[in-house]
């Protein structure tokens, strides 16, 4: 058996770019815009923008978390997550009930997947339901809709250099109609170490 390990950022290689300050995760992104709720404090709200920052990885895979929030009357359009110029993730949503291939204001099942990206690798990403809150009781956006706050994880393969990581929307309507914001971001580079090497023959799988 195997298992990720963590490993501390600590022990990447240091860099100039204060975007990589750990310190504070909604810090150094390329938009600072900032709104509270009653899921606390948020980067965001945008529409259309595309929000995005840059991570050394030093080769070694990742584990990517935060909360998205979906604010109110999305109608199928798209929360869209890239790595550089390539789609990793590309889910729709609405204000509405779920239907085929869109997450709803009903939704309460986790929803998983993976995306091969030709010359990065497989990332394997979790969107999770985690709660609705209707009208006024979001402290956020518009009163006449629902509010959905989910956990997306991603986790990144090992041989990355850096991730450019980008998020954005199919929005097509003002902010005061429809946006979305992020919270709680972690990226937690995982450790190789455990991993079994290729030579190892404890990988014979008649032996697993």
């Amino acid at each position: 058996d195997f298992s990720l390990q963590p490993l501390s950022l600590d022990s990447l290689p240091s860099s100039n770019d204060s975007s990589q300050d750990s310190s504070d995760p909604l810090k150094g992104w390329s938009l600072d815009s900032s709104s509270s709720s009653k899921w606390g404090d948020l980067l965001g709200r945008f529409s259309t923008e595309n929000l995005s920052k840059s991570f050394s990885l030093d080769g070694q895979p990742a584990s990517i978390a935060f909360d998205f929030i979906r604010v109110d009357s999305w109608d199928g359009e798209a929360f869209v997550i890239k790595s550089g110029d390539h789609v990793l993730l590309s889910q729709r949503f609405s204000v509405g009930a779920s239907s085929n291939g869109v997450i709803g204001g009903d939704a309460v099942s986790p929803v998983s997947g993976s995306t091969d990206i030709p010359g990065q690798g497989t990332f394997s990403w979790s969107i999770t339901p985690i709660e609705t809150a209707y009208g006024a009781d979001a402290a956020i956006g518009n009163d006449r809709w629902n509010d959905q706050k989910f956990r997306i994880e991603i986790q990144a393969p090992s041989g990355l250099d850096q991730l450019d990581l980008s998020l954005s929307s199919t929005l097509n309507q003002s902010l005061d109609d429809e946006s979305w914001a992020i919270s709680d971001f972690s990226l937690q580079p995982l450790s190789l170490d455990s991993l079994p090497s290729s030579n190892d023959s404890s990988q014979d799988s008649s032996d697993p």
